[in-house]
């Protein structure tokens, strides 16, 4: 048998006889193994997904006729309800409900195809040595010998099947550039998953799994209050986790075991405050077009393994309102982009503020945020659980049309339409519901709107040919 049987080319291999795994977590494997003795350690890797990544380790491990321990080190995440440790913790300690979902943890399950009574041996075969933030080779090395087998015992050994692929489908669309408009964050985000499920290309990624992938998805929210945050059960989200999230991209705040933070980029980038120089400027000109702040350090980012993935902030001020348009290279629509936008809607409120507060004259209200996504993707961990709660919330979302509303009306032995933001410039007559749709159609942003119009100018047609009264629903 080869193995391991999941991830073979991103881990670091040893010893195939040892009984020892090393999760290095978030510090990257090669800064801890150069310190290690090969011969004393199975395979070393790094743990990022508290979903897809603690199946793997439970693939690998049963696969393995000696591995018995594994050496928990190295850095992790800095938001508490998503860290990958949290959830192989929990699930040690207290095991997987009836839908394999890891109890004790949110959002945390164990991949179908590996059998409950085979989580249950995983859980009573494995010791966990917890070293967790310790990054220091000697401290690691000395767990190692602690609780290495020389003549380890030989377990039977289990392979599952892989999932099978969800499915494959390319439905035809435009190539680039999706616009989803809404008031809600939450309310966005299940037109996002409707997009990206329906018309995202599967492809590869660098963590050799399949993704579901649009280029170039621009996001509108327009009215999100920060302090009654619309926050619906479908929502991987809670208000802790925000806040959490919030620090991490408004301040410089250091968060232990994570080597920057957009925070740190933004307020603190080679010793400049970026946020403070956005207030600064819109205060003292705020028709400027150069207010931005960046997080991408060529010197550091054009060669890492980790680069930012959110890149450009451009604050842009119209009418009174405070435009935010945010540039994320790389976005996982599905876990990232909830909490992305949340701190997005935090610092947009922040400029604002302390705009007011240096220039009280502005008097400046918030206005919509932006985001770009110019890989807007969802892992192919995630494609069930995103079919679900869209099927779950199958209804259609009614949306306002920024371009107005329209009233029809068949008078004078012709159909009339006028648009009720404007009626004196944006009027129109025909005796068709095409001739009508010729004229108009533009000024509707909206599918489902365009839908709406194209019903009730057929209904009007009909009324008008047959001499019925018309009366728009």
């Amino acid at each position: 048998m080869e193995w391991p049987v999941r991830y073979k080319e991103l881990l670091v291999l040893g010893n195939l006889n040892s009984n020892i795994g090393v999760v290095c977590h978030w510090t990257h494997k090669d800064l801890i193994v150069s310190g290690l003795n090969k011969d004393t350690y199975a395979a070393a890797g790094q743990l990022y997904s508290h979903d897809l990544g603690v199946s793997s380790i439970i693939r690998n491990v049963l696969a393995h006729p000696f591995i018995d321990t594994l050496v928990l080190c190295g850095n992790e995440g800095a938001i508490e309800e998503s860290k990958s440790s949290k959830a192989l913790l929990n699930l040690i300690n207290n095991g997987v409900d009836a839908n394999h979902s890891i109890l004790g943890v949110s959002r945390s399950r164990i991949e179908r195809d590996i059998p409950i009574d085979k989580i249950n041996l995983f859980r009573s075969r494995v010791k966990l040595v917890n070293l967790l933030g310790e990054n220091d080779s000697v401290k690691i090395q000395k767990a190692i010998d602690d609780n290495f087998k020389v003549s380890s015992q030989r377990y039977e050994t289990f392979i599952f099947p892989e999932p099978q692929k969800t499915e494959n489908l390319e439905l035809p669309s435009e190539e680039a550039v999706f616009v989803v408009r809404r008031k809600k964050a939450a309310e966005c985000w299940i037109d996002i998953l409707k997009y990206i499920m329906t018309f995202g290309k599967v492809k590869s990624s660098q963590y050799k799994e399949k993704q579901k992938e649009l280029v170039d998805l621009i996001t509108i929210i327009e009215d999100e209050d920060l302090n009654n945050l619309y926050l619906p059960a479908y929502l991987p989200l809670t208000e802790k986790q925000i806040k959490e999230y919030i620090l991490t991209i408004t301040t410089a705040k250091k968060i232990e075991g994570i080597k920057y933070t957009y925070g740190q980029r933004l307020r603190e980038h080679n010793g400049v405050d970026q946020i403070q120089d956005i207030i600064d400027t819109i205060s003292r000109a705020p028709h400027s077009r150069r207010a931005i702040a960046s997080t991408w350090n060529v010197a550091l980012d054009h060669a890492s393994d980790n680069p930012p993935c959110l890149d450009l902030v451009q604050a842009l001020v119209q009418n009174s309102k405070l435009y935010l348009t945010v540039y994320i290279r790389s976005n996982d629509m599905f876990m990232a982009w909830p909490e992305n936008v949340f701190g997005i809607l935090a610092l947009q409120d922040l400029i604002i503020k302390e705009a007011n507060k240096k220039n009280p004259e502005l008097n400046l209200k918030t206005g919509p945020i932006i985001t770009i996504s110019c890989s807007a993707h969802i892992y192919e961990r995630n494609w069930e659980e995103a079919k679900g709660i869209l099927k779950e919330n199958s209804q259609l979302q009614c949306a306002w049309d920024p371009r107005g509303n329209f009233v029809i009306e068949v008078s004078n032995a012709a159909i009339n339409v006028y648009n009720a933001s404007d009626p004196v410039n944006l009027r129109w007559q025909g005796k068709s519901a095409q001739e009508i749709l010729d004229q108009m159609i533009f000024y509707a942003s909206q599918s489902s709107h365009a839908a709406y119009l194209g019903s009730e100018l057929a209904k009007a047609e009909f009324a008008l040919k047959n001499n019925l009264k018309y009366i728009q629903e």
